[in-house]
């Protein structure tokens, strides 16, 4: 008798890519940014002193440039396991073990598409893309950085005029309504950016 062949593992469907991280979507993440976003107004730039606002401006820039470039390494990160997932599908499976199957993940960085075990030909160096997403992020970290720094003084103007206009309209705390109009707005513009990507898809199904 003949044994039955060995029956070919079916390869998983590649997974589609999250567009944004589950913690970015929450509504944990959105009142925390509602939350600061309040705090920060409560703050009148106009009673610090010239070094003490140039203190607070550089610390603001720094914080949003620390979100902004950890946020494109994570994606960065996100984007390469991805790829390597889709390759691996898309080659109809390779079995455990096999060169094609070793594919070389980095701790900090996820998998590097078509990387393979030190020693087999044409690997991929790992290091690459550490470098590519440390240089990334340093570069849109430092932009971002530095267009809030550049902006804080033309912000720091407008915020002084709605000051003034709602104290002059007999205001008790101008502040305390800033803040609040600050956190709701921000609010607004999380819950917009939370179902965009969800409004794309039901288009594109029509």
């Amino acid at each position: 008798m003949t044994a039955d062949p060995t029956p070919t593992p079916v390869p998983p469907l590649p997974q589609e890519a999250p567009d944004r991280s589950p913690w970015r979507d929450s509504t944990t993440s959105g009142l925390v940014q509602a939350a600061l976003t309040g705090a920060l107004t409560l703050v009148d730039p106009a009673t610090f002193r010239p070094a003490t606002r140039r203190c607070f401006r550089a610390g603001l820039a720094l914080a949003v440039g620390a979100v902004g470039a950890l946020g494109w390494r994570s994606g960065f990160r996100a984007s390469l396991a991805t790829a390597a997932d889709q390759d691996g599908a898309g080659s109809g499976g390779a079995a455990e073990g096999s060169p094609e199957a070793t594919e070389q993940r980095d701790p900090d960085d996820g998998v590097v598409p078509g990387a393979t075990r030190p020693g087999t030909a044409g690997a991929p160096d790992a290091r690459a893309s550490r470098r590519v997403s440390t240089l990334g992020a340093i570069a849109v970290g430092g932009l971002l950085a530095g267009a809030v720094y550049a902006s804080a003084a033309g912000g720091a103007a407008v915020d002084a005029r709605v000051h003034r206009a709602l104290a002059a309209r007999g205001v008790a705390r101008p502040r305390a309504v800033m803040a609040v109009g600050a956190a709701v707005l921000s609010w607004a513009v999380f819950e917009l950016e939370r179902r965009a990507p969800q409004a794309d898809r039901d288009r594109a199904d029509r």
